[in-house]
């Protein structure tokens, strides 16, 4: 009885030996998904909104118009330019009066060089073609700058419709039609694909997480499944009060599948801590040493 009493103390011994030495096989920290871009959509131009296309919620997709400004006026210059750039008489005119000076020129220079004319009829064809070529170019100068017009007037009816920046979700409509904006915003819009995970983490796994390497992400819903996160940023400041440091993880997220603001878990393969400490020691890692949180 003695020797079974000694033989099951031993393998109690053992087993509790064995769970102290055996390396963890993965890290795991607490995270939040967060979009990875939050733009409030405000207009460049005063006005009062005609209509809000989208509301919370919805989607939009970049350069998509969400919201139009009354435009009544502007649409008005755009058609009085747009005619201006359509007048041709003038133009057409003009031309002709300098195609006849030339055609008088060249006469007089004929009957010029037999010594048929004099001198002065000879100058005073000279000056009409060169008013006449005076006044063309005013004229073409003249429709380049109702064209120059035209686009004015199209960029300012441009202004008036605003568009989203980037493909994200609309997170809230501060705005209805009929409020007058100035510089206060219209929406606010989300961009979730990717989303950006953020993570406090631990003094002791300061050496061990770098820019690019890969975790598994697994968001705080039921049944939800394991995603793939890349580190792309370590913040290379300690917060002395809590001595953690944070770790942002970008998430793809394609159609927009899982939603931002959910809590989840980091998790790391490998210990974590015992690279860090093998790191600090210039050492190599050792079976045993102890991790954060292991799972």
């Amino acid at each position: 009885m003695q020797l079974l009493s000694r033989n099951i103390n031993v393998a109690l011994l053992t087993v509790a030996a064995m769970s102290l030495t055996a390396p963890s096989m993965a890290t795991e920290l607490d995270g939040l998904l967060e979009p990875d871009m939050v733009v409030d959509i405000a207009s460049p131009v005063s006005g009062v909104i005609q209509t809000v296309k989208v509301d919370r919620a919805d989607s939009v997709v970049a350069e998509e118009v969400v919201a139009e400004l009354q435009n009544e006026v502007q649409q008005a210059q755009v058609e009085l330019a747009q005619t201006r750039v359509r007048l041709e008489a003038e133009i057409q005119a003009r031309s002709a009066a300098l195609e006849f000076a030339r055609r008088q020129l060249e006469r007089k220079n004929e009957l010029w060089d037999k010594r048929v004319i004099p001198q002065q009829d000879r100058d005073e064809a000279e000056a009409r073609a060169r008013v006449a070529q005076h006044d063309y170019n005013a004229a073409v100068e003249k429709r380049r700058i109702a064209e120059l017009e035209l686009n004015l007037a199209q960029r300012d009816m441009e202004q008036r419709q605003i568009r989203s920046p980037i493909d994200g979700v609309v997170l809230q409509r501060f705005i209805e039609p009929g409020g007058r904006v100035d510089e206060q915003p219209i929406l606010r819009v989300a961009r979730i694909d990717p989303l950006r995970v953020e993570v406090v983490a631990p003094l002791q796994l300061f050496d061990a997480i770098k820019p690019g390497m890969r975790a598994r992400i697994v968001p705080e819903l039921p049944q939800s499944d394991a995603y793939t996160g890349t580190v792309t940023r370590v913040d290379r400041v300690i917060d002395p009060a809590s001595g953690t440091f944070t770790v942002r993880l970008t998430l793809p997220n394609p159609d927009g599948r899982l939603p931002s603001g959910l809590r989840c878990k980091v998790v790391f393969d490998g210990d974590l801590a015992q690279t860090a400490n093998a790191l600090r020691d210039g050492s190599p890692s050792q079976p045993g040493a102890s991790s954060y949180v292991t799972k």
